[in-house]
């Protein structure tokens, strides 16, 4: 005969089993295109042509939004001294043939002389998709979001975050330091038929001790910017996270005409199971998290980032019709 602590020992076994089962899960993704069948789509049809473009974060806290925007302003400003540096190297070359030309004219007069070297123009080269880029926490859900809405197939997804690199590398093709044979043409980056832009609303996370909500995107916010060391394994032991929310606002933008065409709020929840999170299945796969992100990792934050990614991009594919319109 069977005893009761037998029965309960078995008990105990099969619950065990059924929570490590949860705990190691599962992840179902979308296999992403190859190269060659990425560059074989015609840019004038079926598929739209979009760009994620600015995601802002918007949590936090007066406190949070003000270290970010000083982060940010402090990024521009290093930028804008950087291009200034530029500048005035272009200038150097200017002078020096305005001078030739002045001295030409005093020889054999204006007219034979022709016109002058055109001066050197001052142009910013930061783009304006780089606005989130001082906010890890943005800048990483824009990450996962270029990931997701490219691996899911239904849209031609162009660059825009490095938009600025993309242009130099080009510019600096048509020099002469560049062979003819490996020069990249210009003239054929592709223009974005949809816009999509996004603002974090809800950022919440459970620890064991309490609730901490803010203290996450404010720490986030900063911690990165200053490139501290730290080790994930060290943060991860030190963290327990029960439960994470996340939310975030979306706005689907025509760019021929400025229009809103689809707007909604999204969400991820996760809580933790057992010895582990509950399964879960990405229909698209958003890649690895961030850098910034790495606190986060294999815990519900990561989970409820993922599920609201999912549900952006499921979101994506329901407003926007497989044949786009592009008469």
């Amino acid at each position: 005969m069977t005893q009761p602590y037998d029965i309960r020992f078995l008990g105990l076994i099969i619950v065990l089993l059924i929570i490590l089962g949860c705990a190691s899960g599962g992840v179902r993704e979308t296999e992403s295109p190859t190269i060659s069948e990425a560059q074989a789509v015609s840019a004038t049809g079926p598929k739209a042509r979009i760009a994620v473009a600015q995601f802002v974060n918007n949590t936090g806290g007066f406190e949070a939004q003000m270290q970010r925007m000083a982060a940010q302003m402090q990024a521009q400003s290093i930028n804008l001294g950087r291009e200034m540096i530029e500048f005035q190297k272009k200038m150097i070359p200017y002078q020096q043939a305005l001078a030739a030309w002045q001295a030409k004219v005093s020889e054999v007069g204006q007219e034979a002389a022709g016109p002058p070297t055109e001066p050197p123009e001052f142009s910013t080269s930061s783009s304006p998709y780089m606005v989130t880029v001082t906010d890890p926490v943005a800048g990483g859900i824009r990450d996962m979001m270029i990931n997701a809405v490219f691996n899911c197939g239904r849209f031609i997804v162009l660059e825009r975050q490095a938009i600025d690199r993309i242009n130099w590398e080009q510019e600096f093709s048509q020099t002469p330091r560049v062979g003819e044979k490996t020069r990249i043409p210009v003239g054929e980056i592709e223009g974005a038929e949809l816009l999509l832009i996004g603002s974090l609303n809800t950022l919440e996370a459970k620890q064991s001790g309490g609730d901490i909500g803010g203290v996450i995107s404010s720490t986030m916010a900063v911690l990165p910017i200053l490139d501290l060391p730290y080790t994930t394994e060290a943060t991860e032991a030190q963290i327990s996270w029960e439960s994470a929310k996340v939310a975030m606002d979306l706005r689907l933008v025509d760019t021929r005409t400025a229009r809103v065409v689809a707007a909604a709020t999204v969400e991820g929840s996760a809580k933790s199971v057992g010895f582990g999170a509950s399964k879960t299945e990405y229909t698209y796969n958003a890649g690895e998290l961030p850098k910034g992100f790495s606190i986060y990792h294999k815990t519900p934050v990561e989970k409820a980032f993922r599920k609201m990614v999912d549900a952006a991009v499921e979101f994506l594919v329901s407003k926007t019709p497989e044949r786009y319109y592009h008469d």
